[in-house]
């Protein structure tokens, strides 16, 4: 998460919560992706979503993505991305 009250609230011996930028590639080299097995994004732009999932296949980084979507536009463009699934929550 990009807000560190988040980051900090969600804190759990289980469950580590990092605070970054998700368009930030030197932010991403730093988390353990290769051990992936799903990367989730809940990011409200489709455009953010969309270069994450370029960098992490840039970064050969082959766990699927699931991406949130908040309207069917967004929807769409992130399918033609090549996100591997979309999750509507909002609508």
């Amino acid at each position: 998460d990009f807000d560190p009250e988040v980051v900090q609230q969600a804190q759990r011996p289980e469950l580590p919560v990092v605070f970054g930028d998700a368009e930030d590639g030197e932010f991403l080299d730093t988390l353990p992706l290769h051990e992936a097995r799903w990367v989730v994004s809940t990011m409200r732009e489709a455009e953010l979503n969309v270069a994450l999932f370029k960098a992490l296949r840039a970064r050969g980084i082959r766990a699927p993505v699931a991406a949130a979507a908040h309207n069917e536009r967004d929807a769409a463009r992130l399918r033609q991305a090549g996100v591997d699934r979309i999750l509507m929550p909002y609508w």
